[in-house]
């Protein structure tokens, strides 16, 4: 075996305007259709690109990429989820500020109530009746009746 170097070699291919250009795909040569004729069929179909004799696959137009897309659809997904947690938290606290409005309400009105009892036992003669009735005092000098049961002996 001898240690020689090999020879490099490139193939160009000569470009529609004679300009040589490495490894330029260029389609096969096509010979012009005679006039009133129609063009055989093997002309009339497009003609497949080559590079250095292996087929190329025909492209299609540039699909647009979906991360554009999907990054804006979870964006979207999550302003909506986070506008919703906030719609069902002021819900809430709206049902709770009217709960406590109401409770606010009552506490007034007894307190009313309370302050007309007050204004009502200023004189010593309405503290004495009102003894009288819910507390079970007597005024010195009165007989208290107290009931027994009939089956008490």
């Amino acid at each position: 075996m001898s240690t020689r170097p090999r020879a490099r070699t490139t193939r160009t291919l000569t470009a529609a305007s004679d300009r040589l250009i490495l490894g330029a795909a260029v389609p096969a040569a096509r010979a012009p259709a005679p006039r009133g004729r129609r063009a055989p069929a093997e002309t009339a179909a497009p003609m497949r690109r080559t590079v250095l004799g292996i087929r190329l696959p025909r492209l299609g137009p540039a699909r647009r990429p979906r991360w554009p897309r999907v990054v804006l659809a979870v964006i979207a997904v999550y302003a909506v989820v986070l506008a919703s947690s906030d719609i069902v938290r002021l819900v809430a606290l709206n049902r709770e500020i009217a709960t406590v409005n109401a409770q606010i309400a009552q506490v007034h009105a007894h307190e009313a109530v309370l302050r007309m009892e007050a204004a009502a036992l200023q004189s010593p003669a309405d503290i004495a009746d009102t003894a009288h009735k819910w507390l079970g005092l007597a005024s010195p000098g009165d007989i208290v009746f107290t009931p027994v049961s009939s089956g008490a002996h």
